[in-house]
């Protein structure tokens, strides 16, 4: 599943943060340097079988992932992931500022199927 990033151009991403400067200025021409860092502060599992986490990244690609789940039963679940992003901006080298209108969320589902369960005995 790809998760959804911000609309800033060619972002720096370290970590889960993203960090992009550009040029931004008034009708005038006059250009002033604009600094935006936006981080992901959680992000919401949903399994699709009732079970729900909620951890501080996205985790990690492919097989080792630090995000996982142990279906109980084969169907076609929705898994459903929440990610919550705050955002600050600086102009030329000024305070950070936290962006107008407040953080940010963005919600995505994938149906996904469930084909074998292995039983393990302890």
């Amino acid at each position: 599943m790809s998760l959804p990033t911000p609309s800033l151009p060619m972002p720096l991403v370290v970590g889960d943060v993203v960090t992009k400067t550009g040029q931004a200025g008034p009708a005038d021409g006059l250009p002033y340097t604009v600094t935006v860092n936006v981080r992901i502060t959680g992000v919401d599992w949903g399994f699709g079988d009732g079970t729900t986490t909620t951890t501080s990244g996205i985790g990690s690609e492919g097989v080792g992932s630090d995000i996982s789940h142990t279906y109980l039963r084969l169907g076609q679940p929705t898994v459903t992931v929440t990610v919550h992003w705050h955002g600050t901006f600086s102009v030329d080298g000024g305070p950070s500022q936290d962006i107008p209108g407040g953080d940010i969320e963005v919600t995505q589902s994938l149906g996904y199927t469930v084909r074998e369960i292995h039983t393990v005995l302890n």
